[in-house]
């Protein structure tokens, strides 16, 4: 488990992450993605995807490369970038990981595993990760950014993982409100406090992943 998080917090900072997305829906059956999948082992498979959308529960990826096709475990995918052939330079990075859903009940603090499934990477600072859950994934032909769609009741549905974690953390959605996501986040990174008062104070915005993921810096880091 901690290989992976190895792996996303080198890896996923070096690359152009999916900050810009789009919200939609890609029909054509007959799209194309190029795409890289960065193994567990470190081995990385290139080829394309064919088919459209890219379903966040997809137990296995299929790529074609010239000479090869592939069908992986996606539990044996560390990340995958999916891009289109205009745009090399704009991959977009997607990870395959269970979350824990943290809640509390009657005053004691519960949680619920949840599923694994693939998530877009929102933000990678040195020290947190924030990905987001939809239900399908694409690339826009037009910019090459991604697109998520997801079901209407639930939003996008965003997690956290602290480097060396063991596993991602539900920190809210994208139906949860600043405030909300504000006392999620005081509570996650409790181990920062500096970056606390910047979130009780507005100086930081609980919904600027982004600005979160880079500020965080824990006390025993």
């Amino acid at each position: 488990m901690k290989h992976f998080y190895a792996i996303i917090f080198t890896l996923v900072v070096c690359v152009s992450l999916s900050s810009c997305m789009t919200v939609g829906i890609i029909k054509d059956a007959t799209t194309v993605y190029e795409a890289a999948a960065e193994l567990n082992d470190g081995t990385m498979i290139e080829g394309r995807i064919h088919g459209g959308n890219f379903a966040s529960g997809a137990k296995k990826v299929a790529i074609k490369s010239d000479k090869k096709k592939y069908k992986i475990a996606s539990k044996d995918i560390a990340v995958l970038y999916l891009w289109r052939k205009d745009y090399p330079d704009r991959k977009n990075a997607l990870v395959y990981r269970d979350y824990k859903y943290v809640y509390k009940w009657r005053g004691t603090t519960r949680s619920r595993d949840m599923k694994p499934a693939w998530m877009s990477i929102e933000a990678a600072g040195e020290d947190l990760l924030i990905c987001g859950r939809g239900k399908w994934y694409g690339v826009d032909k037009k910019g090459g950014a991604l697109t998520i769609t997801y079901d209407r009741d639930y939003g996008i549905q965003y997690v956290a993982a602290k480097s060396g974690a063991e596993y991602m953390e539900y920190i809210g959605s994208s139906r949860t409100s600043e405030k909300n996501m504000r006392a999620r986040l005081l509570e996650y990174l409790i181990d920062d406090p500096i970056l606390c008062e910047k979130l009780e104070s507005g100086e930081v915005k609980a919904t600027d992943f982004d600005d979160v993921a880079d500020k965080y810096r824990p006390v025993n880091r």
